[in-house]
């Protein structure tokens, strides 16, 4: 593939939601009409993002689908092609496993270091992702949140923990954040 190809693969897949997550937003109270909105349409805007970024420049190696060969696999049955194909997912499951851990550990460690520093100079309960939230606070309010500033602070704050943690701690605090107010998303 050519560079530009994989670009565009990975912007692509990166931009969609997968099914188990979409079910995981959804308990965590997020709308389902406007997550599945939002994975409709960012797969072709990726694609145009992506060629616009990184534009076709090479003539791809695989112009013609019989010209793709594949090797063939040592595995003698479907058993044992199964059989490795598990032992090869959970390798890799549990290196993502253990490469989320140690981000969360790494960042609960600057929160830490934050919160404290911060508590030296008479604000409490500082993390790195209430600072970012702060540099968010003008973006929230461009995009439409204007009921008060308030919610554009709550909106700013989710934005910033999405940024430095993740997505998925975002909505859970989302979903935390909506049953603690009961209000609706939808």
């Amino acid at each position: 593939m050519t560079p530009s190809e994989i670009h565009a693969v990975m912007t692509s897949g990166f931009s969609c939601i997968a099914g188990s997550l979409f079910v995981a937003y959804i308990g965590f109270g997020a709308c389902a009409p406007y997550l599945l909105s939002a994975t409709v349409m960012s797969a072709p805007g990726s694609l145009a993002c992506s060629k616009l970024l990184f534009p076709e420049t090479k003539k791809s190696k695989l112009a013609k689908m019989e010209e793709l060969k594949l090797s063939k696999g040592n595995e003698k049955n479907a058993l044992e092609c199964l059989s490795n194909g598990a032992v090869a997912a959970v390798e890799i499951v549990m290196a993502i496993i253990a490469n989320i851990i140690v981000t969360l550990a790494v960042i609960a460690f600057f929160n830490a270091v934050v919160g404290y520093l911060g508590s030296l100079i008479g604000y409490s309960n500082w993390t790195i992702e209430n600072g970012v939230g702060y540099l968010f606070y003008p973006l929230a309010y461009l995009m439409g949140v204007t009921e008060n500033s308030k919610e554009i602070m709550i909106v700013a704050k989710l934005m910033g923990i999405k940024t430095v943690t993740n997505e998925f701690v975002a909505y859970q605090k989302l979903g935390q954040y909506v049953s603690d107010h009961e209000l609706s998303v939808s």
